[in-house]
């Protein structure tokens, strides 16, 4: 299987404080346009994000099978990183990873089960958290993310998983009416702590943290 054969990659920094790959040991089965790297800044707000859904049926061997864990090996010219694979469970390690989906490949499967499995959590998350008149079905949110994501194809802008992730855990459905007072403690639970650990995606402030962190591995060498 392709995602066996992963050993290293090498990305670069780019807009929006995301991390882009430009190379992979395996291109084979890899199509290597718009391959994004979650960084352990950005893993750890989608983790903020994720835990009430943990009452919702999270299952989280679909989530670890969902990405390959990176880690950084070295610097390289050109303000590029390389990384390293490794082995290892996303929610039972204090290393700082970088993760990137198992999407645009031969398992792409296992990245795309794992976001049906997020908007129906998010599905049920909402039809809790608001008193809707009708409840909200699946093919509501997934209908949603679909025309998104072909206006995003035909302006030629790339999905960073990131974004993607991000769009689902915090989404809410234009033009229904909920009960507000009754979702309030959902969504204080919901958004704990996300405000102070990301303020402003734009400003490159995890990114002026992972160059320290580079630095200081280097240092350790």
């Amino acid at each position: 299987m392709a995602f066996d054969k992963l050993t290293w990659c090498i990305a670069h920094l780019g807009e929006n404080a995301n991390w882009w790959v430009d190379n992979l040991n395996d291109e084979t089965h890899w199509e290597m346009d718009h391959l994004g790297l979650i960084d352990p800044y950005q893993w750890e707000f989608l983790e903020e994000l994720l835990s009430p859904l943990r009452a919702c049926g999270l299952q989280e061997e679909i989530l670890e099978n969902a990405f390959c864990k990176f880690c950084i090996e070295k610097e390289l010219p050109d303000e590029r990183v390389q990384f390293s694979a490794i082995e290892t469970s996303l929610l039972d390690t204090e290393e700082k990873l970088f993760l990137l989906p198992y999407a645009r490949s031969d398992s792409a499967e296992r990245y795309d089960e794992f976001i049906d499995h997020l908007i129906q959590l998010r599905v049920k998350w909402l039809n809790m958290a608001f008193d809707f008149k009708q409840a909200l079905e699946f093919e509501d949110i997934e209908l949603h993310f679909r025309d998104q994501g072909r206006e995003k194809n035909l302006d030629g802008n790339a999905v960073h998983a990131f974004e993607e992730m991000a769009s689902i855990l915090e989404y809410i459905p234009d033009g229904l009416e909920g009960d507000e007072d009754e979702s309030d403690v959902l969504e204080e639970e919901l958004e704990s702590d996300a405000d102070d650990m990301v303020s402003d995606v734009e400003d490159d402030v995890w990114g002026k943290e992972l160059k320290e962190d580079i630095y200081r591995l280097e240092m350790t060498d």
